[in-house]
């Protein structure tokens, strides 16, 4: 049936419903299906309220910045904020009732996911691109910048003033370091594939290829003393941030694909989804809800 017959009351134009009845006697399934949206009518609604987006492309990146944005109105260092996600993670794991080396490693993929963040031309952005304040406070790491979301123009400024190439994944530098840091991380690790493609896949990306970044003034990255109750503390040496990893022979899509084979399509998708969601619920907490 369409939206305009008789059926479940709360249905939109263009909207239909089916039944597939279940097996054994199991209840089925009514199933909402709507129509597609064409890529003109997008584009229209995104250039009617006035993003200033033209293209389609953009105007996905304007919808979805809020999930990967550092900017919150509140600066929180890399350590609370790792430790933040580390907790939901692990609350999330266990209740679900995954086994114990799972949790350990989703967990310690939570604690290492933003270690990219390290990136100084990054702590001068989250900064407002200010070079004097990078060094003033020089030592704290941050993961969040007190810098307002919807200070759009400011935070445009601030990636300019502090050179971070625009589009650089912060989860792929953070993949880089611990393959630098490997036989340390491995210690820690259960399964250091699973670890390292949690840690790329956080936002949706290396999944499984890696965003191409043109990076004319690469830089190195270290970390020192990443600290967690849980892991202790993890060193990491410097890692460049021209390490490559967008690559097509690159390592990503072998690990992506063998650990499709290992654990199947759905639960390596839910292992995914249970870091995303714990790092988007922290860091809505850490903006104050």
């Amino acid at each position: 049936m369409d939206g305009n017959d008789s059926g479940p009351s709360g249905l939109k134009k263009g909207q239909k419903v089916r039944v597939v009845p279940g097996s054994n006697g199991e209840d089925g399934w009514l199933v909402i299906s709507g129509e597609r949206v064409k890529a003109h009518r997008l584009r229209e609604a995104l250039e009617s309220e006035g993003s200033g987006q033209t293209s389609i492309e953009g105007g996905v990146g304007a919808t979805t910045a809020g999930e990967d944005s550092p900017y919150i109105g509140s600066e929180v260092t890399l350590e609370d904020h790792s430790r933040h996600v580390e907790e939901r993670v692990r609350g999330y794991v266990k209740r679900l009732g995954l086994s114990d080396k799972i949790i350990s490693d989703v967990s310690l993929a939570a604690w290492l996911h933003d270690i990219g963040k390290a990136d100084r031309r990054f702590q001068r952005m989250v900064r407002g691109g200010s070079e004097i304040a990078y060094y003033r406070d020089e030592g704290r790491v941050l993961a969040k910048s007190g810098m307002p979301a919807g200070a759009k123009a400011e935070r445009q400024r601030a990636q300019k003033l502090s050179g971070y190439p625009q589009g650089t994944r912060h989860e792929v530098q953070s993949l880089a370091m611990i393959e630098a840091a490997r036989k340390h991380v491995a210690a820690k690790a259960h399964d250091l594939d699973l670890v390292m493609h949690l840690v790329a896949s956080h936002h949706g990306h290396c999944r499984p290829f890696a965003p191409a970044v043109e990076d004319p003034e690469p830089v190195d990255i270290s970390l020192r003393n990443h600290a967690s109750k849980t892991f202790g503390t993890l060193s990491l040496d410097a890692a460049t941030s021209a390490h490559g990893l967008c690559r097509l022979d690159g390592p990503l899509a072998d690990r992506f694909w063998s650990l499709v084979e290992k654990y199947g399509w759905l639960e390596l998708c839910w292992l995914e989804a249970i870091l995303r969601l714990a790092d988007h619920r922290a860091s809505d907490d850490e903006a104050g809800g």
